[in-house]
């Protein structure tokens, strides 16, 4: 019986390990697209502003 609960317990800190990971990896990705997102809004308006014509 012993070693069933161990056994039990091995796996449910894998599960719980594996669900922290995915978590994780989510968060990370939601950051990266963000950040990514900021700098493109970035360089589009400074394209915009430097590509505008101006009347001399």
């Amino acid at each position: 019986m012993l070693t069933g609960e161990m056994a039990k317990y091995r796996i449910d800190d894998q599960v719980r390990a594996a669900q922290a990971d995915r978590v994780a990896r989510s968060t990370r990705a939601v950051r990266t697209a963000d950040a990514r997102s900021g700098a493109r809004r970035v360089v589009s308006t400074i394209a915009a502003a430097l590509l505008w014509p101006i009347k001399h």
